[in-house]
């Protein structure tokens, strides 16, 4: 029997945006990125976090988002580096978000509509919650997209906050620059993941809180009645360098460069846990997308005309 359009997620406000916005017509992309944004106007901790994206669609394989934290640092001259016994700042610990772009290079794969239309829940949220400087960062983002980042009422504060007058690493290039964030999905079998999933961390991040990442990561899945599917997971911060002129929290994943010990190269993605999969039918056709959220529940859905 064939099945309405459906969105799950691990947050409320996230699978509810998600729903409205394929009840209003909309696809499996926009979905997920409309549940992405509500979910950052509702928390501090989610817009500049690390996520990954998996969408599907028939006739146009699977394709994979990378949008995890990179390695601030850009154009600017090799700091000498912390000592052994030297305890990092948070401002040396803060990373170039990816996220934004990553969700919206996704979106030109789906229906040509407006970033208005998937940004608005999470910039309503934000007004509704009295959150005023976070639902402007919304705004920027649906009138300039991923430039937004590098204009001067968000990059401002960040390097403000993050930049190596504070012993951080973060500016203006690592915020303008747009990564090579859309990749052919890596297959096993009927299965796609992301490309990068089993990438090692790099020696210097060892100390990177891949636990605390697994525990923290939420997840959100949608289907939509064209066969289209979109699987999204993204973190959500609980402890970081707040940023108060946005109402907004910076991750602390950056690893500051030490002595004796090789340096994580600007601009490199850091680590974090994807634990995304599409599968597809014998004939290429998407059957299911899934969320596996470590301890606990699997999130999935099926495309319309499958079987659970």
């Amino acid at each position: 029997m064939r099945r309405a359009a459906l969105a799950v997620a691990s947050e409320p406000a996230a699978g509810e945006a998600a729903q409205a916005y394929l009840q209003a017509g909309g696809d499996a992309i926009g979905a997920v990125a409309s549940g992405f944004f509500a979910a950052a106007g509702q928390t501090p901790g989610v817009l500049f976090g690390p996520l990954a994206l998996l969408i599907a669609q028939v006739g146009a394989g699977v394709r994979a988002f990378d949008g995890r934290q990179r390695q601030p640092g850009l154009e600017q001259r090799r700091p000498r580096g912390l000592g052994p016994e030297d305890k990092a700042s948070p401002a040396a610990r803060v990373a170039v978000p990816s996220g934004i772009a990553a969700l919206l290079v996704a979106l030109r794969y789906g229906q040509q509509v407006s970033l208005a239309k998937v940004v608005s829940p999470g910039l309503g949220i934000a007004k509704q919650l009295g959150c005023e400087r976070r639902a402007a960062v919304l705004d920027q983002i649906q009138r300039l997209g991923a430039a937004a980042l590098a204009a001067p009422a968000i990059s401002r504060p960040l390097i403000h906050l993050a930049g190596p007058s504070e012993g951080g690493l973060l500016g203006l290039a690592d915020l303008a620059a747009i990564p090579e964030i859309d990749h052919p999905a890596r297959s096993l079998d009927r299965t796609r993941i992301a490309p990068w999933e089993n990438a090692p961390p790099h020696p210097a991040g060892a100390d990177l809180e891949w636990q605390e990442q697994l525990t923290r990561q939420q997840g959100l899945c949608a289907r939509d009645l064209r066969g289209g599917l979109a699987a999204l997971c993204y973190d959500r911060v609980s402890n970081g360098l707040t940023v108060d002129e946005l109402e907004l929290m910076l991750p602390l994943q950056g690893v500051p460069p030490r002595r004796g010990i090789p340096r994580v190269a600007p601009g490199s993605f850091l680590p974090a846990p994807t634990p995304l999969a599409i599968e597809l039918s014998a004939s290429d056709v998407p059957i299911s997308a899934a969320v596996h959220l470590h301890g606990r529940a699997t999130l999935i859905v099926h495309a319309p005309s499958s079987n659970p």
